[in-house]
């Protein structure tokens, strides 16, 4: 069975048709899938491999669904920074064809997971929770079942 890759997409960055474009040639043994980054959502993020093109951002955008759905990411980055987008297009395929043959594995990533509401949401870097209005709220902060602190504000950033 053919493996399955999705790949999300910035619309808004340079060269991204021409590097979708590329992938669909040089990927033509993998059942693709491609996802503007602007329509993406958990039920869509699915596959063995889930390659973001964008930067950072992008990657950040679905990360959260990929964590939910247990699916690998690597990110190509064409913005500025690719902390986390790290890949040029041109090592792309050689790391595809040894993920899929087994002769690398991802790379663990910390995130958070945020309860809210009785809601799980998942962050990479970081969590903003804050008021609608400038009201006051108390907020309780909890790490792995223990309190941390509780605090009385308007927000809370972790």
């Amino acid at each position: 069975m053919k493996k399955s890759i999705l790949v999300v997409y910035n619309p808004q960055k340079k060269d991204v048709d021409k590097i979708l474009k590329l992938l669909k040639k040089k990927l033509s043994k993998y059942n693709l899938k491609f996802c503007s980054s602007l329509k993406i959502t958990k039920e869509i993020c699915r596959g063995d491999l889930l390659i973001t093109v964008g930067g950072d951002g992008t990657l950040l955008k679905v990360g959260h669904y990929a964590t939910e759905n247990s699916v690998p990411v690597l990110g190509i980055n064409l913005g500025r920074l690719g902390y986390l987008a790290e890949f040029k297009i041109n090592e792309v395929f050689s790391v595809i064809d040894k993920f899929f043959s087994s002769e690398i594995t991802p790379q663990k990533r910390n995130v958070l997971k945020i309860e809210f509401k009785n809601k799980f949401y998942y962050a990479i870097n970081d969590c903003v929770i804050k008021t609608l209005s400038a009201k006051v709220c108390n907020i309780e902060l909890v790490i792995d079942d223990k309190k941390i602190v509780e605090i009385i504000g308007d927000g809370i950033i972790v």
